[in-house]
């Protein structure tokens, strides 16, 4: 929670407590009346003394304010990349940044229950470890094998060389950001500056702590720049090689992989056959056994709405609520490679055969899952294009009954109210997604997102986006099975999707090779040793807030 203006920090209480004490243990003093009889003194000595003192106390917390600051760190160049200095306050951020990242995903990873092959130790300094990761790295001058430390020095050098070559290229080519741009990274740092205020701290000390000493506004601002000139440059120069392309090419490059382009429309029920013993085979063989003959029941229907109320049937008491939605189990403008991921191989496989009719159905039993199919449509190609708009979701509450998802549709029709009662615009609607928006995926960009095709979104929600008849700025309310969403209408893209895919996809295989140029023909001077300083010290910090996290458990 941030703190209010008319509180006071434990510290802050603690001061003023004792300001008070001694107050009032001076004007004790001074009403007892008590005369202390005193030598005679030379006051000019002891005026030049008082002033040295105070000269020197002035230096001595300016100096340490300034080291408190980072002021050192920032002057101190570690590195020189086309001529543009580096920090060690920069190289400091860069070295936790990759550090952070790995211990993240691995984070991440474990959530799912998936192991990472990166082999980091977390309860261990990067240096105090030896690598084993496969990216390869350059051998040690003193003979020993490399540690974590140095992987990430190479991460770090290795992004400020191609994001400092990258950023310079953009300005030789009048690429540069505006003001939406800076808009951007405004929001981002406002969006760090409120979760530092909650934790008690300013922004500069929030970063200091998670990145190191030197390491404020003015070099993280600095940080997502580059960051973000090189998003454009790259966003820019691979619309530009996409453009390029004719027809012939495109229809070129769809015949020749017309797995990664086709799309078709499903439906699957996944039975899972998982037992909580991998040791208990019958146990197994019964859930396998179970799992078919319900497959086999709703496959057993004749057409695709006796499929429908085959799968709500077959539902488990809490399963009724989510099979209640006649499209739980339709997947539609689903690729090979998409259905692959969600199902499995075999299920993808089938559904993509050549030989596929609508109406086809099967069922389908893999090592952990059985699966009804019902084929609604054969593999086809997309011919729509892209949609983007903005939308505020309320979620409904968990177990909602119907009161409950009235007052959620109250809460949204209260929203959308409030827009269409002020200028309509979507500047307006973005404020007030970012205020009221529980969706965490695009609440802070004001519920924004492009490019939005077949297959991509929830059905209800597609379906409004993708209606001929919308035009910019409609406004409405769609209900999902997440909640209800207040939805704004931008613009549309009629050229195919499969076809922007192509484009996007020829795009990025010249810009890397342009980028590769870019980095190949970069001038460094590495000062070697205030590089290893640098990374040493980060590891130190690393290492105390691995001790202090241990002591705090």
């Amino acid at each position: 929670m941030a703190k209010k203006d008319n509180e006071l920090s434990a510290a802050e209480q603690y001061r003023k407590e004792r300001k008070a004490r001694i107050a009032k243990a001076n004007a004790a003093a001074g009403k007892k009346g008590v005369s202390v009889s005193l030598p005679p003194v030379n006051k000019k000595r002891n005026r030049i003394i008082s002033i040295v003192i105070i000269i020197l106390a002035a230096l001595l917390v300016a100096v340490g304010l300034i080291f408190f600051f980072g002021v050192p760190q920032q002057l101190n160049t570690v590195m020189t990349i086309n001529g543009e200095k580096v920090s060690e306050a920069e190289f400091t951020y860069y070295y936790k940044s990759a550090y952070n990242y790995t211990v993240q995903m691995n984070s991440y990873l474990s959530q799912y229950g998936l192991s990472s092959d990166s082999g980091l130790d977390t309860t261990k300094a990067p240096s105090a470890q030896e690598y084993n990761g496969s990216t390869e790295l350059e051998a040690r001058a003193d003979g020993k094998a490399n540690t974590w430390q140095d992987y990430f020095i190479k991460q770090a050098t290795d992004e400020l060389t191609q994001q400092i070559a990258i950023c310079q290229k953009a300005a030789e080519e009048g690429i540069t950001l505006d003001e939406t741009d800076q808009a951007d990274i405004d929001a981002q740092l406002a969006q760090i500056e409120e979760n530092a205020q909650q934790n008690d701290y300013s922004l500069d000390a929030y970063l200091r702590a998670v990145y190191g000493r030197g390491v404020g506004e003015k070099v993280f601002r600095k940080a997502l720049e580059r960051n973000a000139l090189v998003t454009k440059y790259q966003d820019a120069k691979t619309e530009e090689f996409g453009s390029k392309m004719t027809a012939d090419e495109v229809q070129a490059a769809y015949d020749e992989d017309k797995d990664s382009y086709d799309v078709a429309d499903v439906r699957v029920r996944t039975f899972s056959t998982a037992t909580s013993s991998t040791d208990d085979e019958s146990a197994a063989e019964q859930a396998k056994s179970d799992a078919e003959s319900k497959a086999d029941q709703i496959v057993a229907a004749a057409d695709e709405a006796g499929y429908i109320q085959a799968v709500k049937d077959t539902a488990s008491e809490d399963e009724q609520e989510t099979y209640a939605d006649d499209n739980a189990t339709l997947m539609r403008s689903v690729t090979k490679s998409n259905l692959s991921s969600r199902t499995s191989s075999d299920v993808a496989d089938w559904v993509f055969s050549s030989d596929r009719q609508a109406g086809d159905k099967t069922v389908i039993t893999g090592d952990n899952a059985v699966y009804a199919i019902y084929l609604v449509k054969p593999r086809y190609l997309d011919m729509d294009g892209t949609r983007t708009v903005r939308h505020i979701l309320i979620n409904y509450e968990e177990g909602a009954d119907a009161a409950s998802k009235q007052s959620t549709r109250e809460q949204a029709q209260k929203i959308l109210d409030e827009f269409n009662s002020g200028d309509k615009t979507e500047s307006a609607f973005a404020d007030l997604a970012v205020k009221n928006s529980q969706d965490t995926g695009s609440a802070s960009s004001g519920g924004l997102y492009e490019d939005i095709y077949r297959g991509q979104m929830v059905i209800p929600f597609e379906d409004w986006c993708f209606d001929d008849a919308r035009q910019a700025g409609d406004t409405g309310l769609v209900e999902s099975s997440y909640g209800v969403h207040v939805m704004y209408f931008i613009s549309k893209d009629e050229t195919p999707h499969y076809e922007q895919t192509i484009r996007t996809n020829k795009g990025s295989e010249e810009i890397n090779s342009v980028i590769d140029e870019i980095t190949g023909a970069v001038t460094a001077d590495k000062n070697t040793a205030k590089i290893q300083k640098t990374a040493d010290k980060c590891d130190d910090s690393i290492q105390t807030a691995i001790n202090r996290s241990s002591y705090n458990s």
